[in-house]
């Protein structure tokens, strides 16, 4: 009798399947999937890669009398299997197949018809074949109203989990859990669920087994449908009618300043949020022995190099993770691992809110890991000059475990005793007697540094440094400020500065001039790496990158694509009465300046209710002329 079943599995007639899936195998028609034809050429094994499957699953929708069936891309299936033919009691039904525009590597069929509501299986025929699938039902009503925690995992200790999904119902109020075990060897998914069991605040929790191949790395994820699978999967099966997801790996916790990232994106109009991410590790961990005896609260020491950069660069910038409102996502966005993608294949900026990393960030726990695609969990020694104290991070393994979590890393770590302490959120309270608001490469620097030769005024530089180095320290007797640049406001407001009182100077420039500039700036830095430098007090240092021209449509794209940043931060700017308007071309006229020119500088320096004096610039502009729109 196993044999027949075997033999059923492998042609795909897919009764209901314990995990819950209703799985098609392409077998069923004679046919498997290759790699892409236009894959770059590689030595990595294909071993990973899904030749199998058309259907991960099929399950009813949220609409009455339909079905979806969700696979991987069907167009380097050999034979083809031309179109797909759906029936169900005998009756024909209606078919509407859709690629992944969002360009993700995926597949939807949407089927439909009089009564499908009463079928609990469907006929499926293709090259002449048929197939029978059972119809799974929607998961939808599990997770309705539920802030869910959602990842993809294997083999990791079920400690791991456990610590992970405690610590995220506590810091960032989830209470529901939906994880993708991907054909964990060491225990079942019950075990997973078993786990996590008693943690209190938690109502809900799936575990899906997801038995499928990984895939193949690099041809920008065309080969790879595993990840994306299992997150589009989620949300049209399980997530549709949830209040909100929060996407992240077992390694990864979320960090707050206060308020959880959800409950941050609930009162915006946006469907998603991007969150930025930074290492933290264990150093001196060696062996697979050690790393196993980890934990998450373990994980303390960041690099500072990931924060503070002063030379060349030695880790790579993890890349975001995201939240999302299932009800306000397109239903052509696409759920990326690391972005929400558009129809245009690309990020979408009209309902992708990019949170200020000073707001909500996530650690990378360094020895969470283990070592599936690189001994990544091995760490160097200790070095006061490469790591920092995370303290942030330490307080918010208090608030879930209690302070004798840290008390030990505390003692080691910390000033005088160890690390440097570094906080990426808070405590870090300002208190500024006005600000600097502006775009980035709009002649903040040159005016924020001018106004601080006046003997009244007190420049603190750029909000976002200063944020991060934690320590700020206002000068008595004087006008203490700092540069606000746009994508900054948000989080300077969380903060303390209330941009909806505090008099501001608001900088503009010609927004081609800006573009220009910004562009100019980016080849810079790609180009020079950590020898860059935005700034420049000798002539003979900037570098020629800053004479590129760069491409018309590239500089209409960034011109677009900023186009409304000042009028998005209407809602923390209010009705500000005092706010005093700047051009940067009334500050320079048309040449190199040696100091800022008067009538802008009384006007200013009246504003501030100080007397006008001399503001000498000590930034050399650089770069060639902003070429002319062609």
């Amino acid at each position: 009798m196993a044999s027949v079943w075997t033999w059923l599995q492998r042609l795909g007639t897919g009764r209901k399947r314990p995990d819950g899936l209703s799985t098609l195998s392409l077998s069923a028609f004679r046919a498997a999937r290759t790699p892409s034809a236009d894959r770059p050429p590689t030595s990595e094994p294909t071993v990973g890669f899904d030749t199998e499957t058309l259907f991960f699953d099929l399950f009813r929708d949220t609409e009455p009398n339909r079905v979806v069936a969700l696979g991987p891309r069907i167009d380097t299936i050999v034979p083809a299997l031309g179109p797909l033919r759906f029936r169900a009691g005998g009756a024909e039904l209606d078919v509407e197949a859709r690629p992944a525009r969002s360009g993700l590597p995926l597949m939807r069929w949407i089927v439909s018809g009089p009564d499908l509501d009463r079928a609990d299986r469907i006929e499926v025929t293709a090259r002449g074949r048929r197939a029978e699938v059972a119809i799974q039902p929607s998961g939808a009503s599990l997770f309705s109203g539920r802030r869910v925690l959602f990842t993809l995992s294997q083999d990791n200790h079920l400690a791991w989990i456990r610590d992970w999904v405690e610590y995220h119902v506590r810091t960032e109020g989830i209470d529901a859990l939906l994880l993708y075990d991907n054909g964990s060897k060491r225990y079942a998914p019950d075990d997973v669920a078993a786990a996590v069991a008693g943690i209190d605040g938690l109502a809900q929790v799936t575990v899906v087994s997801w038995p499928f191949p990984y895939g193949l790395s690099g041809h920008n994820g065309q080969d790879r449908f595993c990840q994306v699978g299992a997150l589009d999967h989620a949300r049209r099966r399980f997530l549709p009618l949830a209040r909100g997801i929060l996407n992240l790996d077992i390694d990864e916790v979320a960090v707050n300043g206060g308020s959880p990232v959800l409950e941050r994106l609930e009162a915006t109009a946006s469907a998603a949020a991007v969150f930025s991410g930074f290492w933290a590790e264990v150093p001196a961990i060696a062996t697979p022995a050690e790393r196993d005896r980890v934990r998450h609260r373990d994980c303390l020491l960041g690099r500072l190099d990931q924060i503070e950069p002063s030379g060349p660069r030695t880790e790579t910038p993890c890349r975001p993770k995201w939240a999302a409102i299932p009800a306000r996502l397109a239903d052509d966005a696409g759920l990326a691992v690391h972005a929400i993608l558009g129809s245009d294949h690309r990020p979408n900026p009209d309902s992708v809110w990019r949170v200020g990393e000073g707001t909500v960030h996530f650690r990378h726990l360094r020895q969470i890991n283990l070592g599936w695609k690189s001994e990544r969990w091995k760490s160097d020694a200790y070095d006061p000059g490469r790591h920092y104290f995370a303290a942030d991070l330490a307080d918010q393994f208090d608030r879930v475990w209690g302070p004798d979590a840290t008390r030990a890393a505390r003692r080691l770590w910390q000033e005088p005793a160890g690390a440097p302490v570094r906080r990426i959120i808070g405590p870090f309270r300002p208190r500024f007697d006005f600000v600097l608001l502006c775009l980035q490469r709009s002649g903040s620097h040159m005016l924020g540094s001018a106004l601080g030769h006046h003997p009244r005024v007190a420049f603190h530089g750029e909000f976002e440094p200063l944020r991060r180095r934690g320590h700020y320290a206002a000068q008595s007797g004087k006008l203490n400020f700092a540069v606000v640049m746009y994508n900054q406001a948000e989080t300077a407001a969380s903060l303390g500065v209330d941009l909806s009182s505090l008099p501001i100077i608001h900088l503009v420039r010609d927004p081609r001039a800006v573009a220009v500039s910004n562009l100019r700036s980016a080849l810079s830095r790609r180009e020079l790496g950590r020898a860059h430098r935005a700034h420049f007090r000798d002539p003979a240092a900037i570098p020629a990158q800053m004479n590129y021209v760069p491409p018309e449509d590239a500089i209409r794209d960034w011109m677009a694509k900023h186009a409304d940043d000042f009028a998005r931060l209407k809602p923390l700017i209010g009705d500000n009465p005092r706010i005093l308007t700047v051009d940067y071309g009334e500050l320079t006229g048309s040449g190199d300046i040696r100091e800022l020119r008067p009538e802008p500088a009384e006007r200013i320096c009246r504003f501030l209710g100080i007397e006008p004096a001399p503001l000498p610039v000590s930034i050399v502009k650089s770069g060639g002329p902003v070429p002319e729109a062609e």
